[in-house]
């Protein structure tokens, strides 16, 4: 039953008769008979009392509240009509409803209850993530994080200054190589701090390198150990060259004491050329417990084979699941392997 927009709330009489409806009809309606619609049911026991207003129009703004109308097919204004919209049941209009309370506000649910934690219906768990171990077959990424500390020797004397020819960007070079390969193993590499000291005893570096002297003494002369990270983390003494002592790079297991051993890396080789990165990768293998393997066809492409065999591949970087599980070992230790653990983790 359509309603009358401009009305003022009431209902408006949707009459079933056209509005040229006969005398007989008009009697009818003001006798109180139902209409002659049969599409509109009527209870005569309930409404039989209620005479409809036949003269009132149409478009009445007023209607007999009293009276609601008989269609069913009108749409329900909880606003207007403000009964329930069960046409089988008439309209009470003394108690349309409790319009003091709609709905209870004050408990609209449980709030001692709101979910059930018990049936997995709570918030997700932002608890830590799994330390599951890791799987190198699943590229999981980094997981576990070494620290280092980088020392960057200066000097007057060519051969051990690292500072006057260190630039962050060729630092980054070498950083990221090491990241790059250890991360087969889920480890990343972070620099703690970077830290410029000066050599302890250039002279007994300079008559030792004039005698003939190779190995890791006079660099040992020369290194202030009471600025190690080590056993708190690892260490990296950075030199010029190291080509004249007889080797490219060393891991000193005991350089500052028991559990304090240290990498002895140059930035340059003897000819004076960039160092390769992949060398300061591998005595970082070395501080994680890793030891070379045998000169074999096998490992050719093994991060740890000696560049002194024959078959050693140049851009060697590959890691073993032994080597991996190694140098995790040592990473959650947090510091540098001790002399007498180092294995070749085939």
């Amino acid at each position: 039953m359509p309603r009358d927009a401009e009305a003022d709330g009431s209902l408006a009489l949707d009459a079933a008769m056209p509005a040229d409806a006969s005398a007989a009809d008009a009697g009818l309606r003001d006798a109180g008979l139902p209409p002659p619609d049969a599409a509109a049911p009527f209870d005569a026991g309930e409404d039989a009392g209620r005479a409809l207003d036949a003269a009132m129009p149409a478009d009445a703004s007023t209607a007999d509240a009293g009276t609601p109308p008989p269609d069913a097919a009108a749409p329900f204004d909880a606003g207007a009509d403000a009964g329930p919209p069960d046409a089988a049941a008439p309209f009470d209009a003394a108690a349309p409803f409790d319009a003091a309370a709609p709905f209870d506000a004050a408990a609209p649910f449980d709030a001692a209850a709101p979910f059930d934690a018990g049936a997995d219906a709570g918030p997700p768990d932002a608890g830590p993530p799994d330390a599951a171990p890791f799987d190198a077959g699943m590229d999981a990424g980094p997981d576990l994080v070494a620290r280092v500390r980088i020392h960057l020797i200066s000097a007057s004397v060519e051969d051990l200054d690292a500072a006057g020819i260190y630039t962050p960007e060729a630092l980054d070079i070498f950083i990221n190589d090491i990241n790059e390969t250890f991360a087969q193993a889920g480890v990343w590499w972070e620099i703690e701090s970077i830290r410029t000291q000066p050599a302890l005893d250039e002279a007994a570096y300079t008559a030792a390198v004039a005698a003939g002297e190779t190995g890791v003494e006079p660099l040992n002369r020369n290194i202030d150990r009471t600025q190690m990270l080590a056993p708190a983390g690892f260490d990296v003494f950075v030199v010029r060259r190291t080509a004249r002592l007889g080797f490219g790079g060393v891991y000193v297991c005991n350089a500052g004491g028991p559990g304090r051993g240290a990498v002895y890396v140059p930035l340059r080789t003897g000819g004076g050329a960039p160092q390769q990165p992949r060398k300061w990768t591998h005595e970082m293998g070395h501080a994680t417990g890793l030891q070379h393997p045998n000169c074999d066809p096998l490992y050719a492409n093994n991060l740890m084979m000696s560049g002194t065999c024959a078959h050693a591949i140049l851009t060697r970087r590959d890691l073993a699941p032994g080597q991996i599980t190694r140098i995790r070992q040592q990473v959650m230790a947090g510091r540098p392997a001790i002399c007498g653990s180092l294995v070749t983790g085939f």
